[in-house]
């Protein structure tokens, strides 16, 4: 079964549950809202909680039947000010005194602790520069940061509570993980867990970094392939969401492969009035008690999809983007892929596909030049960018596109090029949104070249994604819209056997779906920011 869990913020832990009666509404509230395990924040902001309130806590949560976990988040911890107020200061030696202390308090509680996404550094202060010593920002944090987390995390959590697990959590911003000290190859392996942000917020807010939707799909996948089966699911919030906005997340982060849905946090989603300003006043929680009552309202029907999936593997276009290499052009291009209707496959490396997408998240794979080749010269299908282009040295790549025009202009213009049947040039403006303005032949057109290996085509608008996944037995396609105008899609299967869709799932519940068969092909009505799951016995 699918875990909803729920962290609570030190200022809950101090200020409510201290309370009996605190506690008892807060447990009442978890399970009417499906909630089964609770994470006590120990600290955050110069806040935390004393060892004996968080056992007083976790006893009466533990005895009304939640797991009880912590969390840790590691924010103005040092004595002197980071260059983003918020953060920490990691070169300054009280920190790691401070962090140290937190954690053994905390492991002597709790026999799981979850490191909030704070666990970076920003900062540029003289010290950091100082003891950077002309390393690039990236790898001098990286060295840093998982230098403290051997010394001052794991050795001591674990010197205090030898059954203690501890969780590295991070963010959704996956393009800026290296350069603030965020090494997810070799901390994957230090800690004994991973987690992952699918904070996707409202996609027009600058303020959340204008993230689409299917981001929160492909960075719960790609995590779960680096974290090679460590990645305990995902950690989203009602931060700038309307209702809308908030089961996208839940219902992408079960498509990414979620095993958990950790939802931040009691604090947003049960307590606060609508209009909270966090962060410096530049994000709001407008809609915190809304986002919770559609959520409750889902809950079991999100059971559904996680159990549906539970069995299956996701397949599709190969969509890799190199670990701990921080791209600039085309920053986040693979969370659009999704909003184009392309089933993608999250991947950390240069897996063996029939048919691949390659944007500059691949370009500085080693090894990159041969793959394309290979794939070139076995008529594999491919959508590749023109600044991917630009970054590799394959001769033969340059040889086929020698005969055709590779639109290289300002960056504003998005272009599709038809090099042959099986290759695509996509022209990616610096605005990737602008993709969405594709014509929906063009984007038929694309799309169904990287989908004939798979014998499936599929014609839809942008804005509306697929999700491909099979099992022994079975097939299941999701097509979400993420319009707020209801869309008709159509899904044409041409392999040699029939099978036979059904609609099994359509999210909300409350909305309604058609299905209707013609020769093979599927049409699919589906009303705004709704989903449809299609079913077939293997």
């Amino acid at each position: 079964m699918h875990i909803f869990s729920m962290t609570c913020k030190v200022d809950s832990v101090l200020d409510l549950f201290s309370a009996v009666e605190g506690r008892r509404t807060a447990v009442k509230w978890f399970k009417e809202h499906h909630i089964s395990k609770v994470y006590l924040e120990t600290y955050r902001h110069k806040r935390y909680a004393g060892a004996e309130l968080l056992r007083i806590v976790k006893d009466d949560f533990t005895a009304a039947g939640l797991e009880v976990a912590a969390c840790i988040t590691t924010t103005q911890m040092s004595k002197r000010v980071a260059t983003w107020g918020i953060t920490t200061c990691f070169t300054d030696p009280a920190a790691h005194d401070f962090l140290q202390e937190v954690v053994k308090r905390t492991a002597s509680v709790f026999d799981l602790i979850i490191l909030d996404d704070f666990f970076f550094s920003s900062c540029i202060c003289s010290f950091c520069e100082k003891d950077r010593n002309g390393r690039t920002w990236g790898d001098f944090r990286t060295d840093l940061l998982l230098n403290i987390a051997r010394e001052r995390v794991l050795l001591p959590a674990r010197a205090v509570n030898k059954d203690v697990k501890l969780i590295i959590k991070y963010p959704l911003w996956y393009e800026g993980y290296y350069r603030v000290g965020y090494d997810v190859l070799r901390e994957t392996e230090l800690f004994d867990y991973t987690w992952v942000g699918t904070e996707t917020r409202e996609p027009d807010s600058g303020a959340a970094g204008r993230r689409p939707q299917t981001s929160a799909s492909w960075i719960q996948a790609w995590m779960n392939d680096v974290s090679k089966g460590k990645c305990g699911g995902a950690w989203y919030d009602p931060i700038d969401t309307k209702p809308e906005t908030f089961l996208e997340q839940a219902r992408q982060s079960i498509i990414g492969g979620a095993r958990e849905s950790l939802l931040h946090c009691y604090d947003y989603l049960a307590t606060r009035t609508p209009g909270l300003a966090i962060h410096g006043k530049d994000l709001e929680i407008k809609n915190g008690l809304a986002d919770a009552e559609v959520f409750r309202n889902e809950a079991n029907s999100l059971q559904v999809l996680a159990e549906t999936l539970s069995e299956m593997q996701p397949y599709g276009i190969l969509l890799p983007k190199k670990a701990n290499d921080d791209s600039e052009k085309e920053a986040y291009l693979p969370s659009f892929a999704g909003m184009l209707g392309i089933p993608v496959v999250a991947s950390a490396s240069l897996k063996n596909s029939d048919a691949v997408f390659l944007g500059a998240q691949a370009g500085n794979f080693n090894g990159i030049d041969s793959y394309i080749e290979n794939a070139l010269r076995e008529n594999k299908s491919l959508v590749v960018t023109s600044n991917f282009l630009n970054m590799i040295k394959a001769d033969l790549c340059k040889k086929l596109l020698s005969s055709c025009k590779v639109v290289q202009d300002d960056g504003e213009k998005v272009c599709v090029n038809d090099i042959n049947e099986s290759l695509t040039v996509l022209h990616c403006p610096s605005d990737l949104w602008d993709l969405m303005s594709l014509q929906q032949d063009e984007l038929d057109r694309m799309r169904n070249k990287l989908l004939k290996p798979f014998r499936i085509e599929f014609f839809a608008p942008s804005r509306v994604s697929l999700h491909l996944f099979k099992s022994e037995n079975s097939l299941c396609e999701i097509i979400e819209n993420f319009n707020d105008f209801p869309v008709s899609v159509c899904l044409k299967f041409n392999g040699k056997t029939k099978l036979v869709r059904s609609l099994k799932l359509v999210l909300p519940k409350k909305q309604s779906a058609t299905l209707a068969e013609t020769d093979a092909s599927y049409s699919v009505k589906l009303k705004p920011r709704s989903m449809a799951l299609l079913s077939a016995i293997v």
